[in-house]
């Protein structure tokens, strides 16, 4: 079970680096064939996905910022706006 929880994750790894790199790219051919890839994924795929953008993230936030404190308040900061704009939206 772990084996392929691994395989997951490496698998959804991959396909979110493929397509930000195809976003950055500006190669909406390239963008919609990952669509389409993904789009033949199970549903449950969505949240590996999902994960592994977020681990790329905070790899990156963590590169530039340094502190994991000052990680953790940037996060906090973001999740309180994203809160704000949520009950703003009633």
């Amino acid at each position: 079970m772990t084996h392929d929880l691994n395989r997951t994750a490496s698998a959804a790894r991959a396909d979110f680096l493929r397509l930000a790199g195809q976003l950055n790219s500006g190669d909406q051919n390239g963008v919609d064939a990952v669509l389409a890839g993904l789009s033949a994924r199970p549903a449950g795929y969505a949240l590996a996905l999902v994960e592994a953008g977020l681990r790329e993230y905070l790899t990156a936030l963590h590169a530039v910022v340094g502190d994991p404190a000052g990680v953790q308040m940037m996060l906090d900061t973001a999740g309180m706006a994203a809160l704000d704009r949520l009950r703003a939206l009633g």
